[in-house]
């Protein structure tokens, strides 16, 4: 497959699947865009891919917001996530959830 230098942006791409799917794309010949909290957690996966790094908090509307303002988008990616602790939903800390649902569900385009 040849994505013909598609911009994809790819959420979560500091950790593993994340990571993997940038390997893919970029082999695949996408022009991907790595997001994930901080510049230096994407450093490894930019340096070994050549991909591009656009950085932002998945927990900040205004974060997203700015980042993706001027960025071009054919494709998104999000496998940004956090897992939080392992509990049923009863046992679980409300700040815990909300930290999961915050982040989990984010789609950063609309």
């Amino acid at each position: 497959m040849d994505f013909e230098r598609r911009p994809i942006l790819v959420t979560g791409a500091a950790g593993g699947i994340g990571g993997a799917i940038v390997r893919h794309l970029v082999a695949a010949n996408a022009d991907v865009i790595a997001s994930g909290r901080t510049a230096e957690s994407l450093e490894p996966i930019v340096a070994e891919t050549g991909c591009r790094a656009l950085p932002f908090d998945l927990t900040s509307e205004e974060e997203i917001a700015a980042a993706l303002t001027d960025v071009d988008l054919w494709g998104v990616v999000n496998c940004g996530g956090w897992g939080g602790e392992i509990a049923t939903p009863m046992e679980t800390d409300i700040d815990v959830f909300d930290k999961v649902m915050a982040i989990n569900p984010a789609a950063p385009c609309s």
